[in-house]
């Protein structure tokens, strides 16, 4: 051979072995270390009663309260992109407001991540800090009602009710 193709055929030889060793040393994942694998189906989690819930784990949300005065808030919501089931209806000092899709979803999503970290069944501090959030007192409440209907399937109900 030429001296001077010797390098150029060199070079292209070593290029040609990179590359192949490169494609073949790749690491395979290991099949028995299930964290590196995705699952078939995703799994659904039930909430823990004394853990924290997040909004993700919530499908459904309602929410009644009625004051003393017969003022009242009524929120629904459902998880969803095209969201035509959420609503927020209040009737508060004799003005009556409505708000549905997209920005009532809006609205009780904020409230649902607001509530505190603390867990399902500590009910007096979720009703204390819904009301809170609300910028209601717990004395003025006649009948309070919150439900979850959590992506597990799980339904848990929180009342609270004067009468």
């Amino acid at each position: 051979m030429n001296r001077k193709i010797i390098p150029y055929f060199v070079v292209v030889l070593l290029l040609f072995v990179l590359t192949i060793t490169g494609c073949t040393a790749s690491q395979k994942p290991n099949v028995s270390d299930n964290n590196n694998i995705m699952p078939n189906e995703p799994k659904t989690t039930t909430p823990d009663p004394t853990a924290d819930f997040t909004l993700n784990e919530i499908h459904a949300f309602d929410l009644d309260i009625e004051l003393i005065n017969n003022d009242k808030i009524d929120m629904e919501y459902k998880k969803g992109l095209n969201n035509k089931e959420s609503k927020i209806e209040t009737l508060l000092n004799g003005k009556k407001s409505t708000s549905q899709h997209e920005s009532a979803s809006r609205e009780i999503e904020d409230l649902i991540s607001k509530l505190p970290g603390a867990s399902i069944a500590n009910t007096n501090k979720i009703i204390d800090e819904t009301l809170s959030l609300l910028k209601l007192k717990r004395e003025d409440v006649v009948d309070f009602e919150m439900e979850f209907l959590f992506e597990s399937g799980e339904k848990v109900t929180i009342e609270f009710n004067t009468r």
